[in-house]
C-alpha cells in the first residue's frame, strides 16, 4: 500500500493524527541507526524465549518472531525495550545445568538425529508422490520445532541488563564470543567502561 492510498483510506478526523505520528516516526528513524541484531534467549518469569534483539544507537529492542507463511516478510511481536542511557550490564557466571536440562537436551539431539536420518531415507528412493511429500513436510516442520527448542534450552551464559528505571532483563548466550560481542557493542554505545 502506498502513502497516498493509506491517507485516502483514513478518515479526516484521524488524518492529522496519522501525519503527526508519521512525522515523529521519520524524525526518530533519522537519528536512530541499527548497530547490531541477532537471536538470543530471553529468560523471564522462569521461562525461556527465543527473541530477536535489535541494538540501536539509543535503545535495545527485544521482539519475538511471529510464525508466518514461508516466503512472506517476517513479522515481529514487541516484547520490551531498554533505553541505553544509564544501562548497566552484568556478565554473570555460567548458569548451572540441571540433570533434567542435560537429559532434555540429550533427548532433543537424539530425536533430531533420528528424524534427520528418517527424512533422508524417505527422500532417497521415492519419487515425490503426494504421500511422501506430506510425510517429508511434516518431518521438516517437526525438525524446525526441535531445532527451536534446542536453541532455546541450550544457551547458559547470562548477560543481565539493568536500566535506571528499575527494569531488568536477562539474556543467555550460547558462546563466550557471542556474549562478548553483545557486551562490547552495548558498551561502545553507552560509553560505559566496566
Amino acid at each position: 500500500m502506498d502513502t497516498r492510498t493509506y491517507f485516502n483510506d483514513t478518515s479526516s478526523n484521524s488524518f492529522t493524527h496519522h501525519i503527526i505520528t508519521i512525522a515523529v516516526y521519520v524524525c526518530v528513524l533519522q537519528r536512530r541507526q541499527l548497530m547490531r541484531d541477532g537471536f538470543v534467549v530471553d529468560v523471564c518469569e522462569g521461562g525461556r524465549n527465543l527473541c530477536h534483539l535489535f541494538l540501536y544507537t539509543d535503545l535495545l529492542l527485544c521482539t519475538k518472531l511471529k510464525g508466518g507463511a514461508q516466503g512472506k516478510q517476517a513479522q515481529y511481536r514487541f516484547c520490551w525495550y531498554l533505553p541505553l542511557a544509564g544501562l548497566k550490564l552484568h556478565w554473570g557466571p555460567e548458569m548451572e545445568r540441571t540433570t533434567d536440562t542435560h537429559q532434555r537436551i540429550h533427548t532433543m539431539r537424539a530425536k533430531m538425529y533420528v528424524l534427520r536420518h528418517e527424512l533422508r531415507q524417505i527422500m532417497k528412493p521415492v519419487p515425490l508422490k503426494s504421500l511422501a511429500t506430506r510425510t517429508i513436510e511434516r518431518g521438516r516442520k517437526k525438525m524446525e520445532q526441535l531445532e527451536l527448542m534446542f536453541l532455546t534450552h541450550s544457551p547458559f551464559l547470562p548477560l543481565e541488563l539493568h536500566s535506571p528505571s528499575g527494569k531488568s532483563h536477562t539474556l543467555v548466550m550460547s558462546s563466550l564470543y557471542e556474549l562478548e560481542e553483545w557486551r562490547e557493542a552495548i558498551h561502545r554505545l553507552t560509553g560505559d567502561s566496566e
